[in-house]
């Protein structure tokens, strides 16, 4: 299952020094911050994808479980 991000984002933080920082992250590496954003905010993959898609890949699993 696939789960859609943006391409690029503009993130923005404070550091240790309460100064605000802020970088655009682009390609690849915009999937790996929200990713772990999505951790840090306590959504999970299921919270990403739509129900029609979730319920198909579960039923995918379990066959794959079941022919091994």
């Amino acid at each position: 299952v696939n789960v859609t991000r943006p391409k690029e984002i503009l993130a923005e933080w404070y550091d240790e020094n309460l100064e605000k920082q802020t970088v655009k992250i682009t390609g690849y590496s915009t999937k790996c911050f929200l990713h772990e954003w999505d951790h840090l905010q306590g959504v999970t993959f299921k919270d990403r994808v739509s129900k029609l898609k979730w319920d198909m890949a579960n039923k995918k699993a379990r066959k794959l479980r079941k022919n091994v």
